[in-house]
C-alpha cells in the first residue's frame, strides 16, 4: 500500500516499513511497528499529511514518509 491516493478513512495493519533508520526509530518511538494496527483519519489533501491514531494517539506523517509505510486494510 504504497500509494497515498488509494488510502481512505479505516483500520490497516503494518506488514513492512522501508526508509532510513532514522525514520524507523521515529516511528517505534511513537509506537508504531511491523503488527502495529493503526487507524487513518481524514485529513484535507492541500495539506499533504497523513493523519494516523495508534493507541488513541494522533500523529500526522508527511505523505512522501508514509509511502515507506506498507500496510494491509483490516475489518
Amino acid at each position: 500500500m504504497n500509494d497515498p491516493q488509494d488510502i481512505r478513512d479505516g483500520r490497516f495493519i503494518i506488514t513492512a516499513i522501508n526508509g532510513q533508520q532514522t525514520f524507523k526509530s521515529f516511528l517505534l518511538g511513537h509506537n508504531i511497528a511491523v503488527g502495529s494496527a493503526i487507524t487513518i483519519n481524514y485529513s484535507p489533501k492541500y495539506a499533504q499529511l497523513i493523519s494516523i491514531t495508534v493507541r488513541q494517539k494522533i500523529l500526522s506523517i508527511r505523505t512522501e514518509d508514509f509511502k515507506n509505510i506498507e500496510c494491509v486494510r483490516i475489518a
